[in-house]
């Protein structure tokens, strides 16, 4: 069975969707661990050399054969648990809300999204069980628009799906959302979007972990043109096994013409994803090479 192929899917994310309704979560959990145990096995797969790879670099290409099955082993087993935990809750938003902590700050963010007093442009990096406090904050109230990948697959519209139902306005990428989300931010609003994820289309490489990568950065252009901050929202597990969510200070760059504005602004947003990351590599769940010309030298 092509778990791979089966976890993106339409079918794939239903199938999730019901057991974590129908059974136990320890028995779910169990699944998720055994699901892992056997996608790591295929280091043929796209997903495993990809996970590999961004492992690879994550811990300084110091790793050995043995310790990066290792490394990729544990995204697998926390990908699985964090799945386990969103589907099993959807249907309890008490449960989620014990299951997840957040900083005051955030609260203060969906406090000030409901009247417009912002205005802030929000990066989220795939680090843990992000759209499970996604989730959490449009349950909330969260006023705020998602800019989410320009081409979903079928697997992935669905979660974007769930992203709204439980009240965020989630809008792939296009000239039409990007103009929506300069007037959200002019009138004082929030937006949301992903930028540790490689894109088409991108021609200039930014250094990610001392590598040149092809980024996004039209976040920076998106936030320059709207005059708005940009702040770092972010989530992981603690050792206890629950969730925190929590968000940085505003990143301002003030000097320089726009061309410098906008690369040292990408710079220090990378810094700071770069240092969440290493903090807890093996929550980083990045499922695609973002740096696809060292695929080769990957041990």
């Amino acid at each position: 069975m092509d778990f791979q192929k089966l976890a993106r899917s339409r079918l794939g994310i239903g199938l999730a969707l019901l057991i974590g309704r129908l059974i136990p979560i320890e028995a779910a959990n169990r699944l998720g661990q055994y699901i892992a145990d056997r996608l790591v096995k295929n280091r043929d797969s796209d997903l495993i050399k990809a996970i590999r790879l961004n492992q690879w670099i994550v811990h300084h290409q110091s790793l050995s054969t043995e310790e990066l099955d290792h490394a990729t082993h544990m995204v697998l087993r926390h990908a699985a648990r964090c799945a386990v935990d969103m589907y099993h809750h959807l249907s309890n938003p008490k449960g989620i809300h014990r299951l997840l902590e957040f900083n005051p700050e955030i609260e203060t963010i969906i406090s000030r999204s409901k009247d417009d007093s912002g205005p802030a442009l929000l990066i989220g990096p795939h680090i843990s069980n992000f759209d499970l406090a996604l989730i959490a904050w449009g349950l909330k109230g969260m006023r705020v628009q998602v800019l989410s990948y320009s081409d979903p697959t079928s697997g992935y519209d669905w979660q974007n799906r769930l992203r709204i139902g439980s009240g965020l306005e989630v809008t792939p990428i296009s000239s039409h959302a990007l103009r929506k989300a300069i007037r959200r931010l002019r009138n004082g609003g929030y937006v949301m979007t992903g930028v540790d994820r490689p894109v088409p289309g991108v021609v200039e490489s930014i250094q990610f972990f001392k590598h040149p990568a092809l980024l996004p950065d039209g976040y920076v252009r998106l936030a320059l043109n709207a005059d708005a901050p940009i702040q770092v929202v972010y989530t992981y597990m603690r050792d206890d096994g629950k969730y925190y969510a929590d968000v940085t200070d505003p990143i301002e760059i003030q000097h320089g013409g726009r061309k410098e504005r906008v690369q040292a602004y990408a710079r220090a947003v990378l810094d700071v994803l770069e240092s969440l990351i290493r903090e807890r590599p093996h929550q980083w769940l990045m499922y695609y090479p973002v740096w696809p010309t060292l695929m080769d030298e990957v041990p």
